[in-house]
């Protein structure tokens, strides 16, 4: 189980686990009332990816990694054209 400190590297690790195996891969999430935090987990059976957040701002970016991971989870997209699109994804970031 490995937790990220850094959204931006829990995000690109969750993506290219879910890239690698989009049948596997599932995520949840758990608000801890006592913390008042909030701890998003990505995992694929064998590796766990968590990361824990009290900022609103973390927040809202958990919100668009649930968006992509719910529209591509129910698409009827195979395996081969996520890892086009992911590809295509990183290109866009690279020139950017």
């Amino acid at each position: 189980m490995v937790y990220y400190k850094d959204w931006d590297r829990f995000y690109d690790a969750s993506l290219r686990m879910f890239i690698k195996a989009p049948e596997k891969t599932r995520y949840s999430f758990k608000y801890r009332g006592v913390r008042k935090t909030l701890v998003l987990t990505v995992t694929d059976s064998s590796k766990v990816l968590k990361f824990r957040t009290d900022q609103r701002a973390d927040i809202r970016k958990m919100e668009r990694l649930t968006e992509w991971m719910l529209l591509r989870m129910t698409s009827p997209q195979t395996k081969e054209e996520i890892q086009t699109e992911f590809a295509s994804l990183l290109e866009g970031e690279a020139a950017n």
